[in-house]
């Protein structure tokens, strides 16, 4: 917990806890208190430099926690490295886009074994957009918001 925020993550996992029971052991209680302690600071959205709702991501992975739309080693990470699944900086859109194009492009990939390498075939290394803007340019993304969609779009 960043800057004492003790009472901030304990809020947090007490306001899900409160929204769902389900919280209350195993998965999800381990997924809330992953929530509290990381979402007890802001965590920015790095695409939109705005502040991702702890909470809703909660509700979000615990669906799909559900749905077993993650990998396994997800289900039995303690909860200090499920902050570091949860704690993302990319929206939960972001996160929903980029399952979806592995599964669609590159369905090797999605597995434990081989899913951080695909980062090598989402994003292009380029020196220029189209018009010749630098990538080192503010500019080089058009003005867009940098998410993982662009990044895979432009380099």
């Amino acid at each position: 917990v960043d800057d004492d925020l003790y009472n901030e993550a304990i809020y947090i996992i007490a306001e899900i806890m409160r929204q769902d029971p389900a919280a209350k052991s195993g998965l999800k209680l381990d997924l809330a208190v992953a929530i509290g302690l990381t979402f007890s600071s802001e965590v920015p959205s790095l695409a939109y430099k705005t502040a991702i709702d702890g909470i809703a991501r909660y509700h979000n992975f615990s669906r799909w926690a559900d749905e077993g739309l993650f990998m396994e080693p997800f289900y039995t990470l303690n909860t200090w490295l499920m902050r570091y699944v949860v704690g993302s900086w990319a929206t939960d859109e972001e996160m929903v886009w980029a399952r979806d194009i592995i599964k669609a492009e590159w369905p090797d990939y999605n597995n434990p074994d081989k899913i951080d390498s695909v980062t090598h075939k989402m994003v292009k290394y380029t020196m220029y957009n189209d018009e010749g803007t630098s990538i080192q340019n503010k500019n080089f993304y058009y003005g867009l918001p940098v998410t993982l969609e662009v990044l895979h779009k432009y380099g």
